[in-house]
């Protein structure tokens, strides 16, 4: 209809009438584009409020995580730190006994289950990180993977150089023979002859390794922990979520 009204005004030469007529193809096409402009975008934040809402869920689960990781190696950290100053320092008040046995043998080992995040993963893999106008925190979620592989690097490179104490010291180290399910470790009764370990240079020096690795890894994995508080409440920012009378 358009195009024959176009027509019969070119005919007629009435060019105020085609002009006009130009004028609304040109109006109808960028309302067109404006209304579809509109709708993708429309797409996009429900796109993006399902990805936070996900996300938000997958964060607090992992803070848990980390949280109960973090505090036995934190507690293992601690632990070594005192057997060292025990060994070292005249002045130390700690009596050793057999947390700090436990922590003597679990010192090469690196609690820390992977949280992957599974909605991040899936928005970077389907290249849609460009979906989050948030840039803040865009840039949390990148820098939260990047320390994720980093931290899975140190391990890796530590467990490649692992110093297990218990098998390399037996004379000094006899662990409970119900040793099989470490989540039940304070139950146990190991075995350690401080004084042995003390007066042993090659066995110092070991335990100052094993002790150093576990400083650095704690170190790494607070960090990461921090992250994801870090995304947990830019989150809450944006969903307008809030945690009181609760924890986050």
């Amino acid at each position: 209809m358009i195009l024959r009204r176009f027509t019969k005004h070119v005919t007629d030469q009435n060019w105020f009438a085609v002009g006009l007529d130009v004028l609304v193809v040109i109006t109808g096409i960028f309302l067109g584009m404006q209304v579809t402009e509109w709708n993708e975008g429309r797409k996009e934040r429900i796109q993006e409020t399902i990805f936070m809402n996900r996300l938000h869920s997958e964060v607090i689960e992992g803070k848990a995580i980390f949280q109960t990781d973090f505090e036995m190696m934190e507690a293992t950290k601690q632990r070594l730190d005192e057997v060292l100053n025990s060994f070292y320092d005249p002045q130390a008040k700690t009596v050793l006994d057999k947390t700090h046995c436990y922590a003597i043998f679990a010192s090469h080992i690196y609690v820390q289950r992977a949280v992957t995040l599974p909605s991040l993963t899936e928005l970077l893999a389907s290249g849609q990180l460009s979906t989050i106008k948030n840039d803040p925190l865009k840039k949390a979620m990148v820098g939260y993977l990047l320390g994720r592989d980093g931290l899975k690097g140190l391990v890796e490179h530590f467990e490649s150089v692992m110093l297990v104490l218990a098998r390399k010291y037996s004379e000094f180290i006899q662990l409970d023979h119900r040793m099989r399910e470490y989540s039940q470790y304070k139950s146990y009764t190991n075995t350690c002859d401080f004084d042995g370990m003390k007066a042993s240079v090659a066995f110092n020096n070991d335990l100052i390794d094993n002790a150093g690795k576990q400083h650095d890894f704690v170190k790494f994995s607070l960090e990461q922990s921090e992250a994801l508080t870090t995304i947990h409440t830019l989150l809450d920012a944006e969903l307008g979520v809030s945690h009181d009378g609760e924890a986050p």
